[in-house]
Order: C-alpha cells, then sequence, then structure tokens
C-alpha cells in the first residue's frame, strides 16, 4: 500500500523525512469565485471545476495523487475500510508544537463531475467498492490550505483486524521565484480591477500610464483589506501613492501652458519662484523620474505580500534561498508572521515598519537622488505634502531639511507619517483603502 503525491509533471514525488513532498498552497484567485462582492482564494471555493472547454485545471496549485492498494478485489473491499487524514499528534520541529497545516482533497470522474473527499472517513464503500457512489471517480487531487509540514497518515483495515498505517511526509508551500510571484500580482490587478498593469512603463507618458498606475496603487488597498492588521504598509502605500498622483496630475496640467511660469503663478505661491529657476523644469521628465520611482518600489514590495498571503513564510523563505537576501529580508516577514499567527502583533509593526525602512533608505533613494542632480530638490522639500491628511508637510516637518536626504526624508517618514497612520482608527484605515486613488489625491493637487 502506498500514497502517491504527484509533482507538477505529474510524476511520483520521492518524500523522506528530510526531503517531503511538495503540496502548493492553493491560495491564488484562478477559479475566479465571489463570495459578498469579494473574490475569494482557490482553497475557499468547495466547486472546483475544469478551465471551459478543457481538460486543464483553472487552478494551476493542485497536486495529482494516488492511494494504491494492490491485489485488493470487491469481495475484499466489501469487508475493508480506508480512511486518509492528517497524523495527529507530530509536533514540527519549527515550531515545537504540533502540525497545524490542512489539505484538502479531491476525486474527479471522467465527465469531469468532481466531488470533495473526506478526510478520516471510510472511504471504502463509496470509492473502492465497485457499486460504491464514486467509484467511477478515479483521478485523485491534492490541495494545501495552510502553509508548513503535515504528515498524511492511510488506514486499512480489513475485517476488523489489526490497522495498516502508512504515511507521507508532506511540504505544504508554494514555491515559486519572484518571477512568478510578480506575474501572480499582475494577473491579481487583471482579475480585481479590470486593467492589464504589466503594461506599465514609466519611460511613457502619464496619460498612457493613468490606467495602470491607478490600478497599481488601488492594488495596494485590496492588499491592506485583505488583513488590515498586519498589512500595514500597503495602507500608508496607498496614501503615499495618492501623494504622488496628486502631483503628476498638478504636471500633466502645467504642459498645457504656455510657460512653466505662467503655471506656477496661478497655481503655487510666490516663494517657489525663489527657490529654483522654474525654467529649468521638464515636466514630462519629472513625471518619468516619479513613475520611475513608483514602479520600482511595486515590483520590489508587492510581490512579497501576495507572497506571503498565499503561502506563509515558507514562499519567503523559497524566494530568499533561491535567489538571495537581496529580494527578500527573512527576518522582517518573521516579524509580521509573528503577528498574523497571533502570537505578537507588535513585532508585525515592526516588520511592517522595516519594509517602509526599505522602501525609502533603499528602493526609493535613487528616484530621489535623479532630482537632486536635476537641481530641482528645494521644489519637491518645499511642496512634498504629507499623505496622512492635515499632518506635517515636509518643510514644515525639517525646517531647512532636504527631501532627496535619506535620513532627513526618513525622519519625516517615521515621525509624522508612518506613527500617525498607524495611530489613526483602522475603520478609517478601511476607508482610504477602499477609495479611489484619484478621489485620495484631490488634497494633494493644486489643480483639482
Amino acid at each position: 500500500m502506498d500514497i502517491e503525491i504527484h509533482d507538477e509533471n505529474g510524476n511520483p514525488q520521492i518524500a523522506t523525512e528530510d526531503n517531503p513532498a511538495n503540496v502548493p498552497a492553493n491560495g491564488d484567485f484562478d477559479e475566479e469565485k465571489q463570495v459578498n462582492g469579494r473574490y475569494v482564494r482557490d482553497y475557499e471555493d468547495a466547486n472546483l471545476e475544469f478551465a471551459t472547454e478543457s481538460n486543464d485545471l483553472k487552478t494551476d496549485d493542485l497536486r495529482g495523487c494516488v492511494v494504491n492498494v494492490p491485489g485488493f478485489t470487491d469481495d475484499i473491499w466489501q469487508m475493508a475500510t480506508l480512511k486518509v487524514r492528517k497524523k495527529a499528534g507530530v509536533i514540527d520541529p519549527e515550531t515545537n508544537e504540533e502540525e497545524a497545516e490542512e489539505i484538502r482533497m479531491h476525486a474527479i470522474d471522467g465527465s469531469n463531475n468532481w466531488v470533495e473527499v473526506p478526510l478520516d472517513t471510510d472511504l471504502a464503500p463509496d470509492y473502492y467498492v465497485s457499486t460504491g457512489q464514486y467509484a467511477d471517480y478515479d483521478s485523485c487531487w491534492i490541495e494545501g490550505i495552510k502553509d508548513g509540514p503535515i504528515t498524511i497518515e492511510v488506514e486499512i483495515v480489513i475485517n476488523g483486524g489489526t490497522p495498516i498505517l502508512v504515511e507521507k511526509k508532506v511540504m505544504i508551500c508554494t514555491e515559486k521565484t519572484k518571477a512568478e510571484w510578480q506575474q501572480e500580482v499582475w494577473d491579481d490587478i487583471q482579475l480585481v480591477l479590470g486593467v492589464d498593469a504589466s503594461t506599465f512603463d514609466p519611460n511613457n507618458s502619464f496619460i498612457d500610464n493613468n490606467d495602470q498606475l491607478e490600478a497599481i496603487y488601488n492594488y495596494y488597498g485590496e492588499t491592506f483589506l485583505r488583513d488590515d492588521e498586519n498589512y500595514i504598509w500597503p495602507g500608508l502605500g496607498k496614501l503615499a501613492g495618492a501623494s504622488v498622483y496628486g502631483g503628476l496630475v498638478d504636471a500633466e496640467l502645467g504642459k498645457t501652458y504656455a510657460s512653466i511660469a505662467s503655471f506656477f503663478n496661478e497655481f503655487f505661491p510666490e516663494e517657489v519662484d525663489e527657490l529654483i529657476d522654474l525654467t529649468s523644469l521638464a515636466l514630462d521628465e519629472i513625471q518619468g523620474i516619479l513613475m520611475g520611482g513608483a514602479n520600482d518600489i511595486f515590483k520590489d514590495l508587492a510581490w512579497q505580500f501576495k507572497a506571503y498571503h498565499t503561502s506563509g513564510l515558507c514562499a519567503i523563505n523559497y524566494v530568499f534561498d533561491e535567489e538571495g537576501s537581496l529580494l527578500v529580508d527573512v527576518d522582517v516577514w518573521g516579524n509580521i508572521d509573528e503577528g498574523v499567527n497571533g502570537a505578537n502583533t507588535f513585532l508585525s509593526g515592526i516588520g511592517n515598519r522595516d519594509i517602509a525602512d526599505r522602501e525609502q533608505n533603499t528602493v526609493i533613494q535613487p528616484t530621489f537622488s535623479l532630482l537632486d542632480q536635476r537641481g530641482w530638490e528645494p521644489l519637491f522639500s518645499f511642496l512634498a505634502t504629507n499623505p496622512v491628511l492635515g499632518a506635517p508637510m515636509f518643510k514644515d516637518s525639517a525646517p531647512g531639511g532636504e527631501i532627496t536626504d535619506a535620513a532627513d526624508r526618513w525622519n519625516w517618514v517615521l515621525n509624522d507619517m508612518w506613527y500617525l497612520y498607524t495611530g489613526t482608527p483602522v475603520h478609517t484605515q478601511r476607508d482610504w483603502a477602499s477609495e479611489s486613488i484619484y478621489e485620495l489625491s484631490k488634497p494633494h493637487a493644486r489643480t483639482y
């Protein structure tokens, strides 16, 4: 007797204690099902199905499985019981606690009818006896629900005799590269927001990028709403995107004026004339630099929340192990995981703050350096608004400071933005996350 779990190519995986079989956590939205107007993850859908007019599964995170019992005739099956279950009492050495992971199994017949296979229930009468109602459901599939190690146990008892037990070590983990997770993000945006954001290109005009940029910023809000207690950075990231978007809108209108000076004289305070030579401004270039920064942040961080939300720390650790520490900080996500699992929400906040630190001091610094090189720092230091409405602008928070200086900017972000945002009631944060980026940007654009 054996239980086989196939790999993505349909070949049986050889599983050992040190090298368990892999089953992905089926946590994305391939099935495209909604409950109360919001998309649910595939493993929350009890009615999986094949793609239209094909035998391909809509979801790509299932593994084939076979519970193989050779030599049993119908007479023996009528005297036997067979159960598949998660083995109880197995300790996860990483947590020193009982394995908490979950799986779900399905069977399919030749007409592509699905049925969920109940765990820890006698399957022999329905599935293995030739007259059973599911005897023709001979295609078996397994999916992960919660990431981490699990021990699957098969028990057969013949005519009330001694149970025969076989177990299989499994690691529930969606093992994908950063590029594959990024594609999952694009797919999510296409599904939830109806925009192909993968075509966003900072080298194109703001008008050409507008739909994609709005979708990217709105996706931050969608991410926040998936776990508004522990996904703090995307919530504030959407607000920060609103202030950038407002500036891009202003620049777009400025390009319609006969001169930069006439535009600034109409919409901006007179002090701006004293900061820089307005004739040096190139609004197209400013928009390109700002959109480039938005793109850098999105591609560095959005996929991390997608990977973690789908498959937890194992997905983060897989990218770290395969592609290196420059792409993701496992310690940061370890802190966030503490909050998600209810152990320490304070550490979750620290993890999100560290992501904001990465954003400001690593990812976005080249963007500000470009603005500084072009001589535009005084203007941006003067005009930079705080995403948290009513909070100090940069020039008021750091008199004499330079927004292109990472230390000056981080002090403003941390003390006059981060702490104010995290101290805001969560229902207000949800309202912000649900609002369109266009509406959120209005207080930050002088030209609306």
